[in-house]
Order: C-alpha cells, then structure tokens, then sequence
C-alpha cells in the first residue's frame, strides 16, 4: 500500500513579499523588545533581592512615619481622572503607531536586503 497522498491533496501556503518582510520585522522587533525587557527585569529582580538581604528592621522603621504620611497625602484616587484618562489614550496611541512605524521602516529594509 502506498503511504504518500495524491498531489490533489496537498497545499501550498503563498505569503506576498511585502507581507513576509513586515511579519519578518515584527519577528525582530519582538525578540529585541524580550531581550531587552527580560535583561531589564532580571536586573531589577537582582538590585531588589540584594537590597532586602541589606535591610534590617531598624532601617525599614527609620522613616515609617515619612513614607506612609507621603503616601497618603496623594490622596485615594488621581486628582484629574479626565486628565489621566487622555493621558494614558494619548500614550497607549503613541506607542502603538511608534511601532508600526518601526515595522513599515524595518520591513522596508528588510525588503531590500532580500532583493540583494
């Protein structure tokens, strides 16, 4: 008995040039932003695990008073939530198009160095 499949039933899966070269530079773009927030968090964990070997309960008492009094003069909730809100859309909307516009110039290059 044959095992392979007629020629009927297989596919082929077609991706135009343009597409590969933008999933190609999203590929890119998100193995450095893991490397480089990975690294940055790993840091992070390091400095903050060291620091609390240092810390002794004499220290962290020291300025109790200070820090819960700075705390809670900021109040329960944000001051200007209208503000806040804008803010945050306004950001959230930079960082997207900030990242498609890194994929439309990357996916070029990317473009070009293939047709080389």
């Amino acid at each position: 008995m044959d095992s392979r499949r007629p020629p009927t039933e297989s596919f082929t899966i077609t991706v135009s040039r343009s597409t590969r070269n933008v999933l190609l530079a999203k590929l890119i773009i998100v193995i450095g932003l893991t490397a480089l927030f990975s690294t940055y968090f790993i840091s992070n964990c390091a400095k903050q695990y060291e620091a609390g070997k240092q810390l002794t309960q004499e220290t962290y008492l020291a300025h109790f008073e200070d820090r819960k009094a700075a705390l809670l003069s900021q109040g329960q909730y944000a001051t200007n939530t209208p503000l806040v809100v804008l803010g945050c859309f306004m950001t959230v909307g930079f960082l997207i198009d900030s990242y498609e516009l890194v994929i439309l110039v990357l996916g070029f290059m990317v473009g070009k160095l293939v047709r080389r």
